[in-house]
């Protein structure tokens, strides 16, 4: 059974499991404790400097949950998972590419409950059991995955995108 997905808001959802494209239970939110993250994730742009940016990265992802998925952006395939890092908490469950996210946590994935599943993806530790229900061809799939500590490599690469995507370089 295919599904449709109200995309409209849809990227900011995608956003709260993504840093760059690399997926978090909770994502890397540079804006976690700032008023105007909702702002700037709509506008896909940061306030900050990018130092105070990537000191607020690191400092999030202390204890987040990683999952260890790289998600498609595009608007009609959001939710669409392109890679799963080997040696991940997703390989480990089972994911694969080409799965679609459909749930978590029971949470249905759309644009009703996009708030309720940023908060409580915000709020995954490492060490947390997610339930995931995936859209894998034309079955549902139930997978559980023991969320990670990210990878120093894998944060990085995750910073350094964000900066390059999300913060203005100054040009001569």
């Amino acid at each position: 059974m295919k599904r449709l997905l109200a995309i409209g808001s849809m990227a900011l959802l995608c956003a709260a499991l993504a840093v760059g494209t690399t997926a978090f239970a909770g994502g890397a939110d540079c804006h976690a404790n700032k008023a105007d993250a909702a702002s700037a994730s709509a506008k896909h742009e940061c306030n900050m400097t990018a130092e105070e940016c990537a000191q607020e990265m690191q400092k999030n992802m202390a204890t987040r949950g990683w999952l260890g998925i790289v998600m498609d952006k595009s608007d009609e395939a959001a939710m669409t998972i392109t890679k799963v890092y080997p040696g991940s908490p997703a390989e480990q469950a089972g994911f694969r590419a080409g799965d679609k996210i459909v749930s978590v946590n029971g949470v249905q994935v759309s644009d009703k409950n996009e708030e309720k599943l940023h908060g409580m993806l915000k709020k995954s530790k490492i060490g947390d059991q997610v339930t995931y229900v995936v859209e894998r061809g034309s079955e549902d799939v139930t997978l559980k995955a023991t969320l990670a500590q990210i990878p120093q490599d894998v944060l990085a690469q995750n910073v350094n995108e964000h900066i390059k995507a999300d913060h203005a370089v100054a040009k001569n």
